[in-house]
């Protein structure tokens, strides 16, 4: 009887989960509700196809169909929320690498640290050599903008596999190759011997009155970065010798809601836990305007560590002058506006943008210094230096 009793109920519950999809997205188009829950992240969006004849002779449609249906049935968000919930809870599983207190580190971040993949150990010749000319390159970008009476800042955002290495899982850790190097440490000892205007980020993360990194994101967190982008507006004042508008920093505040991105893989992952973390820390600001000041303008390329210096500034001073050049994936100009590069830099209008700016900035992170700046840097030397150089 009892084994009657327990088939009948999986079959019940298999033939529930079966027909939820339908019942639920006939539910959702009669009562116009979504009768789901979100996910965060990217996920592909695809039309639904439209029938005829000849699409579903050359299975065009039920193709077209498939891929609707399988981003946007009903409960699809229940579905991978309590799957990734499951996963995480009884086998520690999950899209990102959960190491100790559940820091979560993305693969890149940690490959790098760990010089994992080729391209990431720079005790390779060829990496090494890739280094010294991105770095001769990024000299001789100073040096042609001097002579325009414009200024260069580069600057490397640290990593969450740097500052926490030993939250790292061991699998991983025991998988660094004998012998290899970062690029981290091979990028300032060539740094070292040039006279380019450059600063680590890493000596900032002194002092804070909160962790560098969360548990729960994959950027630093706010009064790091808080601090890290008054450095850059600091050095950008020093190095172009205006009297800029500026701010400081004030009273810390608390909240149990994430500030800015303190969650952001952890909302990737989603589940229906609570965030691991439960405090986030922010500092509050007063702007500094001097009587006199005067304007500068920014051209800055980098990732999404660069974001934070483009949204505070822009936060304390809405009409700045800033161009913000995301990798070779977008630009946005100063007024908000938004282009799409494809990876191509003649999509750029680089040398309008470099003759307008007062000073260049380049931001790396660790986890991704063996792409090289994703040829900004090649671009910016063509530009000013001319091709048949070096």
């Amino acid at each position: 009887m009892k084994g009657s009793v327990f088939k009948y109920t999986v079959i019940a519950l298999f033939l529930t989960v079966l027909a939820l999809p339908t019942v639920l997205g006939a539910l959702s188009s009669i009562t116009g509700k979504s009768l789901d829950t979100g996910l965060k992240g990217y996920f592909d969006r695809h039309d639904k196809p439209e029938f005829s004849g000849g699409s579903f002779r050359d299975s065009s449609f039920q193709t077209e169909y498939g891929d609707w249906f399988g981003s946007n049935y009903k409960p699809r968000g229940i579905y991978i929320k309590t799957y990734n919930t499951l996963r995480f809870n009884l086998f520690g599983k999950a899209h990102n690498i959960i190491g100790k207190d559940d820091y979560i580190f993305e693969f890149d971040y940690v490959s790098s640290e760990l010089s994992l993949e080729p391209k990431n150990d720079f005790s390779l010749p060829e990496n090494r050599e890739k280094m010294e000319d991105y770095v001769y390159k990024l000299q001789r970008i100073q040096e042609e903008l001097e002579k325009k009476d414009k200024k260069l800042l580069f600057y490397i955002s640290t990593s969450k596999a740097d500052l926490y290495h030993d939250y790292i899982p061991e699998n991983y850790l025991i998988r660094k190759p004998e012998g290899s190097v970062r690029g981290v440490d091979y990028l300032m000892e060539c740094l070292s011997g040039t006279d380019v205007n450059w600063f680590w980020t890493v000596p900032m993360a002194e002092d804070l009155p909160c962790e560098s990194f969360y548990a729960t994101g994959i950027h630093w967190s706010r009064p790091f970065e808080q601090k890290v982008d008054l450095e850059i507006l600091k050095r950008i004042r020093e190095l172009t010798g205006k009297n800029m508008k500026t701010w400081e920093l004030t009273d810390l505040q608390t909240s149990n809601e994430p500030y800015f991105r303190d969650t952001d893989v952890f909302d990737m992952m989603n589940l229906w836990n609570d965030p691991f973390t439960d405090t986030f820390y922010q500092y509050d600001t007063v702007n500094v305007e001097p009587e006199d000041s005067e304007d500068v303008k920014i051209l800055m390329q980098g990732g999404s560590f660069a974001i934070g210096f483009r949204e505070d500034l822009w936060t304390q001073y809405p009409g700045y002058s800033l161009d913000y050049i995301n990798y070779c994936e977008y630009y946005v100009d100063k007024d908000r506006n938004v282009t799409r590069l494809g990876d191509d830099w003649n999509n750029l209008p680089l040398g309008d943008l470099v003759e307008n700016a007062d000073i260049l900035v380049i931001e790396v992170n660790e986890a991704v210094i063996s792409r090289y700046s994703n040829g900004y840097v090649d671009a910016l030397y063509e530009y000013l230096c001319g091709s048949g150089e070096g």
